[in-house]
């Protein structure tokens, strides 16, 4: 028999022998191979332990009930999920960890009361952990929570009119979409809103907000009303009674940020203040009302409803109110000065920073800020009125008194009409207002007197100069009393003023039933001279009442805050009305004749202009001269040296370059060709357009150490609407 039949396939021999063999090789070597696996073991995956890179599962696998017993199927298993986390700690629960996952099927709650690993949403989490059940809700008990490195992302949101028809198909993800109302329930320790579809179908969810949420108080559901539109961001979970069996699908928002009330708008009861200011940083007017705190979006044009802010000491209307705007602090002080308060704009928690008290001694003062400082001005106490200037020390947690020069002259004692503060300048303006003779109660004299003044203060010299008094038109000063329906108003923003055409414009009231009831007189600080009234462009002011002014420098527009006072209600609506700084300047015609001492010195001159006449024709020889040396005198600035500087940038340069070549005012358009013509925007081209010249003149300005702008506007001859830009040549080599 040859080697080949010995060793085929069918050969019996083979059969027979090979388990013999098999065993006596096993046999020898079974003690060192019996060592060898148990030392391999402990390195070889298993199911058993998914706290080694164990079996992952897809969340939906987890929920999932093919029996039918109400449970999930895989209840009391260890399971490992990998997904993005749709909340944070500290959100749903201060006190334990209550997170949200979701993969690409579903989402899941993830539990412990003993990790305190932090977890931001959008965080890639691996965790490992028990399924269980708690209050119907299926939940992972963490044994161990990894935050996997890498970039974070937020989970995709399923669009709300999905969710509607069909529920279980989402549990536990993060939907989002508007909703209208139906009621509500709001118990101890819950806050719920029953919501339908905009479509007006029957399908229905539930938002609910629970005691252990840290945001629990931010939601207002009770400022609402049946069919008004929501829009609402959150996780979406299942449900059941253990009562009544009944399946309910619950929306759980994260914070005040996942739910808005489309259309909503402050409601101002009657006789209740107003007070209004403006973050210039974020373009957000703040307004608080007897009901909280309220903003309103200037970007998004949206009102937004922020806090109920109960835990100031005492009413509202002991306080006065205004946002820092070099740190976008809102702050409430004593009326009297003393108390000061301020306001997190993220949170909106209140807490009281002065060591100080109640002064009650500058009541009805004028209020600014001044390099992140609150400032305030004049105002009565124990029967006294006041001159004085003080200012909260932030880091003495005090007020001070702003030292003034000893030869400056000073203004009455007076509580001030209004005022403004003047950044560019460092100066401080206040209008008018009222007081006595004397000023105070021990001198004597106590008639009360108007004043109708305009006085300027400079921080640089701490001097005080009169530079103006405004004759007395037919109509008073704008003020709450127009209307039963307002209470008070803050006095920071009790006037407009445009800081780049340091124009003032002072409200005014027209007690006459007929026309337009309010209008603004123009101050010209520029030139010191006031202009004729004009009306305010709200059409018939009869049911629209303006009570705060304020300017958005971002989009140049004055801002109008006012009440809708409608009749046979004890509520009225707030609104917002905006104008461009632009049409609000071409209102403005020449200076009113009687206006300042204008007429003082028409009369003058007729009786002195023989002698006048003669004195500028005898002497016009000598002024030519002094002219012309004064000429030869005069610094010029070459265009060129400034442009080396480097202080501008290349668009800068560019529109500095060819204003400089073309030697003429240019509309805006030419200048919003030249650099922007790829931006469609005619808004962004405008905001553009603004910025560009700001900054030129602002960096102009700090190089050569002056007060005159580079580049100058000027009214368009051919149409009083329009503006032209063009380079100063007063300050330019020719």
């Amino acid at each position: 028999m040859d080697e080949n039949s010995i060793l085929s396939e069918d050969s019996p021999s083979k059969k027979m022998s090979e388990p013999t063999t098999g065993r006596r090789i096993l046999t020898a070597l079974s003690p060192w191979v019996l060592l060898i696996m148990l030392l391999l073991v402990p390195l070889a995956p298993t199911k058993a332990d998914p706290l080694n890179n164990g079996e992952i599962s897809r969340i939906a696998e987890l929920l999932a009930d093919h029996d039918g017993n109400g449970q999930p199927d895989r209840l009391g298993e260890r399971v490992t999920v990998r997904g993005r986390a749709t909340v944070g700690t500290d959100v749903f629960s201060e006190q334990y960890m209550i997170l949200y996952m979701q993969d690409s099927t579903a989402g899941i709650m993830i539990f412990s009361d003993t990790l305190d690993t932090p977890v931001a949403r959008g965080d890639s989490l691996h965790v490992t952990g028990t399924l269980e059940v708690h209050a119907s809700k299926p939940e992972i008990v963490v044994e161990h929570l990894e935050v996997v490195e890498g970039d974070s992302r937020i989970p995709e949101v399923v669009p709300l009119n999905r969710v509607f028809g069909d529920p279980g198909r989402h549990r536990g993800v993060l939907v989002s979409g508007e909703a209208i109302v139906q009621n509500g329930d709001y118990g101890k320790d819950i806050k719920m809103l029953r919501i339908a579809p905009p479509d007006g179908s029957k399908d229905s969810l539930h938002i609910f907000v629970s005691r252990s949420s840290v945001y629990y108080d931010d939601f207002k559901f009770d400022m609402l009303d049946g069919g008004e539109k929501i829009r609402i961001r959150g996780i979406l979970i299942r449900y059941v009674s253990g009562y009544t069996g009944e399946t309910f699908y619950q929306i759980l928002p994260r914070s005040r940020q996942d739910f808005a009330i489309r259309g909503l708008r402050p409601m101002l009861e009657d006789g209740s203040f107003v007070y209004a200011d403006i973050d210039t940083t974020s373009e957000r007017v703040y307004v608080l009302l007897k009901n909280g705190l309220w903003s309103y979006d200037l970007i998004d044009d949206r009102w937004r409803f922020l806090d109920a802010m109960k835990d100031v000491e005492g009413a509202f209307g002991q306080f006065e109110f205004g946002v820092d705007p070099q740190g976008g602090v809102i702050q409430l002080w004593s009326r009297g000065v003393g108390e000061v308060y301020t306001v997190d704009p993220d949170t909106y928690d209140i807490e009281r920073e002065d060591r100080s008290f109640d002064h009650r001694n500058q009541f009805g003062h004028y209020p600014f800020y001044r390099e992140g400082r609150l400032y305030v001005f004049g105002g009565y106490g124990f029967w006294e009125h006041h001159n004085i200037m003080v200012f909260y020390n932030q880091s003495h947690h005090r007020w001070g008194i702003q030292q003034v020069d000893r030869d400056s002259p000073l203004p009455a004692r007076r509580i001030p009409g209004t005022g403004l503060y003047d950044q560019k300048r460092d100066q401080l303006y206040i209008f008018g207002g009222e007081g006595t003779e004397a000023g105070y109660a021990s001198a004597g004299d106590v008639s009360p007197r108007k004043f109708r003044d305009i006085w300027r203060f400079s921080f640089n010299n701490q001097k005080w100069d009169k530079i103006l008094t405004i004759d007395q038109s037919s109509r008073e000063a704008a003020n709450a009393a127009v209307s039963p329906a307002i209470g008070r108003t803050n006095k920071k923003s009790s006037s407009l003023y445009l800081p780049d055409e340091r124009m003032w414009f002072l409200p005014s009231f027209n007690a006459k039933p007929s026309g337009d009831r309010f209008h603004l007189r123009p101050v010209d600080l520029r030139s010191q001279e006031t202009k004729a009234e004009i009306s305010l462009e709200f059409g018939s002011s009869s049911q629209f009442i303006p009570t705060n002014y304020l300017y958005n420098p971002n989009a140049e527009e004055a801002v109008f805050v006012g009440v809708e006072t409608l009749s046979n209600t004890e509520s009225h609506p707030v609104r917002i009305f905006r104008l461009p700084a632009d049409s609000l300047l071409a209102r403005i015609g020449e200076s009113p004749f009687y206006a300042s001492m204008q007429l003082y010195y028409y009369l003058t001159g007729l009786a002195l202009i023989g002698g006048i006449l003669f004195w500028v024709y005898s002497n016009r020889k000598a002024d030519d001269n002094t002219k012309e040396k004064e000429e030869e005198q005069r610094d010029f600035i070459s265009l060129d040296i400034l442009l080396q500087g480097g202080e501008f940038n290349s668009k800068e340069v560019r529109l500095l370059e060819y204003m400089h070549e073309q030697g003429r005012f240019m509309d805006s358009n030419e200048i919003e060709e030249l650099l922007w013509s790829d931006v469609e925007s005619y808004d962004y081209r405008r905001r553009l357009r603004n910025d560009i010249i700001k900054s030129i003149n602002k960096k102009f300005v700090k190089q050569v150490s002056g007060e005159d702008e580079l580049i100058l506007r000027r009214k368009d001859p051919n149409d009083n609407r329009r503006y032209r830009y063009g380079l100063n040549q007063n300050l330019l080599e020719r």
